[in-house]
């Protein structure tokens, strides 16, 4: 059972990274076609997604630590942030900031 569930923890967070991998990529492509200051709001869009994956590793590393121990509350921290806290801003923010670097219009530069 313990496995199975490692699995689907890596599974999402796999998802998460090419989800996140993605729309970085679509801001690069973006980039000179949009206002800086929608691409900064893009981006910091994205910012839920960056700890998600910040918080994989700290939930990992708990292993059979003893339940009150520093690195049990770290990892038990950070999957609570992984599976409760973290997925609706990472779900919300990845749409937002879709719909900035995708629906913008280009910046109108003035012709020389």
């Amino acid at each position: 059972m313990h496995s199975r569930i490692e699995w689907i923890v890596f599974s999402v967070a796999g998802l998460v990274a090419l989800a996140f991998c993605a729309l970085l990529y679509l801001a690069a492509r973006s980039w000179r076609k949009i206002a800086t200051w929608k691409w900064i709001i893009g981006l910091l869009l994205l910012v839920p997604h960056l700890l998600l994956l910040a918080c994989i590793p700290f939930a990992l590393q708990g292993g059979n630590a003893p339940q009150g121990s520093a690195r049990w509350n770290e990892a038990f921290g950070a999957e609570v942030y992984m599976m409760f806290i973290l997925p609706v801003p990472a779900l919300l923010g990845s749409i937002g900031s879709f719909l900035v670097f995708k629906l913008s219009r280009p910046v109108s530069s003035p012709t020389v």
